[in-house]
Order: C-alpha cells, then sequence, then structure tokens
C-alpha cells in the first residue's frame, strides 16, 4: 500500500500534483519505488546485529549475488525492529556497503534522517544493482504483462549454514560514515536529498534553519571515528550531542 501510494502521487494528471509536502519525491523516483520494491527480494533480520552475523559470511554474500544474477531482480533489507540508534544505523549501512559491492541507502521511520536516507515505514536498506532499469523501461513501454513478476521459490535461495564473523563495526566502516555526514553537512539546508529541493517539500524547516542561522539540521550527527565505539555509545546516551546541546542553549521546540 505504502509502494502503490508513491505511485499514485505521480499518476494523477488532471491535475498534476505539484512536487512539495504532499509529493515529496520527482515522478521518477516514485515509479521506481513503487515498481521496482515491489519486485525485490525481501531479506528480514530482527536487527542490525542479526544481519551483520549473516552479512559478515562471505558464503552467505556470495549466494545474494547468485540471487540477483539469476532473478534480475534489486533486493531490500528489511529490519523488525523499528527502534533503533540512528547512528548505530549509519555504521550498518557503512558495514553493508562494505561487504556488497553495490551502492545503498538508510530508510526509515526515524524524526530525521540518516545519512542520504528517505522516509519509509520500516528501516529498509537498499542496494541499488541495475535490475530498476528493466521495470522501469516496462512502465515506459507499457509492457504491463511484464511489470509483475511471479513469486520468489523460499527452497531455491540461502539454504546454507550461516556464520559471520564480524559483531561490532570497523575504524573504517565508522569513518565512512563519518565522511558522508561531512557531505551531507557541508551541503546545508539540502542535506542528503539529491533529486529533491527540500526546500519545496519542508517549507516549516526551511524557517526553522533559517532562525537558527544554518545549525538546524535534517539529518543526525556522526561520531567522529579516532572517537571509540563505547564513548560515542556512552556520549549518546548521556544526551551529548551537538544537536541537543544546541537545543538546550537556544530552546528551540523544532529542533527536538
Amino acid at each position: 500500500m505504502f509502494l502503490a501510494a508513491m505511485v499514485r502521487r505521480s499518476n494523477e494528471s488532471e491535475p498534476e500534483l505539484p512536487q512539495g509536502r504532499k509529493r515529496r519525491m520527482p515522478h521518477a523516483v516514485n515509479y521506481i519505488h513503487g515498481s521496482v520494491h515491489y519486485n525485490s527480494g525481501f531479506l528480514i533480520f530482527n536487527d542490525f546485529k542479526d544481519a551483520m552475523y549473516y552479512f559478515s559470511d562471505r558464503n552467505f554474500v556470495k549466494e545474494l549475488h547468485r540471487f540477483t544474477k539469476k532473478e534480475n531482480r534489486e533486493h531490500t533489507v528489511i529490519f523488525r525492529e523499528r527502534n533503533y540508534d540512528p547512528e548505530d544505523y549509519a555504521w550498518f549501512l557503512s558495514f553493508l556497503r562494505s561487504h556488497l559491492r553495490w551502492y545503498a541507502n538508510a530508510n526509515g521511520p526515524a524524526k530525521k534522517r540518516v545519512l542520504h536516507g528517505t522516509p519509509s515505514p520500516y528501516p529498509v536498506i537498499n542496494p541499488i544493482n541495475g535490475n530498476w532499469i528493466t521495470d522501469v523501461s516496462n512502465i515506459q513501454k507499457e509492457k504491463m504483462d511484464k511489470l509483475v513478476k511471479p513469486e520468489i521459490s523460499s527452497s531455491e535461495y540461502f539454504n546454507g549454514d550461516y556464520c559471520g564473523n564480524q559483531s561490532e563495526y570497523t575504524f573504517m566502516e565508522r569513518f565512512h560514515a563519518w565522511g558522508q555526514h561531512v557531505v551531507t553537512t557541508a551541503k546545508g539546508f539540502q542535506g542528503g536529498l539529491v533529486f529533491t529541493n527540500r526546500k519545496k517539500i519542508e517549507p516549516h524547516n526551511w524557517e526553522t534553519f533559517q532562525k537558527t542561522n544554518g545549525q538546524w539540521r535534517a539529518s543526525y550527527a556522526i561520531s567522529h571515528p579516532f572517537k571509540s565505539i563505547e564513548k560515542a555509545r556512552a556520549d549518546r546516551s548521556e544526551g551529548k550531542s551537538i544537536y541537543v546541546n544546541f537545543i538546550a542553549k537556544k530552546g528551540i521546540k523544532e529542533l527536538a
């Protein structure tokens, strides 16, 4: 229903729904999400630690590559646990990128974004392997008989005994997450958005950005990698965040 609603927003012709708060994404992105993720192979895990256990096993990753090549589908990593720490999510995203050959985004239901992520009902990571081109082309060419792919046999893939060897994030994975945070911060109010003008879809946040002299951020802060994981998590639990401190000093509700 969530994906169908995205396509519906870009399928109204009279009058066309302009891009803004009611249609956050450009038409092309809505079509990609609606068709591609409907046909995706979904890998469901309890939480980040559960997923790390499998993705740090080379045989599991090899099987994922076999699935992608044979099925010609995108795949989506979904987490059952909806309450997560954004910084841990950013670290896990970097971990996943380091184990797969594809770019990926971390999307979720939190108030702010995780790096370049976007809103979604559950925490999901979308590795982008290129098979989306075929799905979107079928829409463009009106090949509706090829639009919906058949269900995937559960007995054909991922039947091995998997056991990963990594239970914590490496320095380089955390460095990657921090570097991405630096990039999104350097872009100012636009942050991690690429295809959408944030001023159009978040005019209320643009006002807050101006009121705070550019201190408002759409994404969560990421600790510098030279700070230990234990220290980063301890500071986080104590509320020692640049954003939390700014809120305390300025007393601005919109930043909470």
